[in-house]
């Protein structure tokens, strides 16, 4: 996932926070798209996490911008 904002990529590194300040992808910057029911779908980081929002909250703003 890119922020079109800054030009950074979102990491998912081991169990640390996401961060959003990668100029490069690695193995860290890739989600699995995992698909729900309903046509929802779910992001698996490659720390075996997955992106969450708790109740519809930003959790943070180092990825904050109006272009996703």
């Amino acid at each position: 996932m890119q922020n079109l904002g800054n030009l950074k990529y979102v990491s998912s590194e081991n169990d640390k926070a996401l961060t959003c300040n990668k100029t490069q992808t690695n193995k860290t910057e890739v989600f699995e798209i995992i698909e729900l029911k309903d046509g929802l779908v779910a992001f698996k980081g490659s720390n075996g996490k997955y992106l969450s929002s708790e109740n519809g909250k930003k959790s943070h703003d180092l990825c904050k911008s109006k272009n996703w």
